[in-house]
């Protein structure tokens, strides 16, 4: 298997570098829309198996449902998913082990700014937090939760998406964000450098601006949390 650290590979990238991916298990977080559903629906094309998580049940059950039409009942799973919730993600991941026995790629999709852009300033602690935690503390659990399951099977494969803004510092209004995939970077080093050596791949995706929305749901949940914290 190709060990690559520190290195920018897109899903699409990834399921064109592996060439067929049947028989792979693959779930990507924040797949209800956007680069998300764009990154299930490449990997789908590619042969894998999908799990789509979201914590956007409207959307997330318009994307399965579409998917499923295009690729078929038995390669289409979704469960609505709190990346920052270890309940959530655990329940998620026996779900896909459940139906699929195995999870071998992950693609730490989800994420975003969750409110809107403005000065540091006028940024409250809780603001602040809540983009982080769904951002980086996501992505860590998701890929905690499932390095079990790719050390069983002798392969695995996580793709963490971070973002151009990283290097750019723009458009500005967005520090929050821009810090929460700077850290993503960072994440994804380590956890390459610690997995190097079992064969399992940590790769970063850095995707220029696309349109999309944060949940809603998202946002009060998240709050919550950085108050009881």
């Amino acid at each position: 298997m190709n060990r690559i650290i520190g290195t920018s590979a897109s899903p699409a990238q990834v399921a064109s570098s592996l060439g067929r991916l049947s028989g792979r298990v693959a779930v990507v977080t924040g797949a209800a829309q956007g680069l998300g559903r764009a990154y299930a629906d490449r990997l789908l094309a590619a042969g894998a198996l999908v799990a789509l998580w979201d914590v956007a049940d409207g959307q997330l059950r318009e994307t399965s449902a579409a998917l499923t039409e295009k690729y078929g009942a038995d390669r289409v799973v979704s469960a609505v998913t709190d990346v920052f919730d270890e309940d959530s993600v655990r329940s998620s991941v026996d779900r896909v082990v459940g139906r699929w026995s195995q999870v071998t790629v992950l693609v730490n999709n989800a994420g975003g700014g969750l409110f809107p852009a403005g000065p540091s300033e006028k940024m409250t602690v809780e603001q602040f937090s809540r983009v982080l935690a769904v951002n980086v503390t996501g992505a860590w659990l998701c890929s905690r939760e499932v390095l079990p399951h790719m050390r069983a099977e002798g392969y695995g494969k996580i793709i963490n998406v971070t973002s151009t803004m990283v290097t750019s510092g723009l458009p500005t209004g967005l520090v929050a964000y821009t810090t929460a995939k700077a850290g993503i970077v960072g994440l994804t080093r380590a956890m390459a450098r610690e997995s190097a050596a079992k064969a399992f791949v940590s790769t970063p995706s850095h995707p220029a601006m696309s349109r999309c929305a944060s949940p809603a749901p998202c946002r009060p949940r998240c709050a919550r949390r950085s108050k009881s914290r």
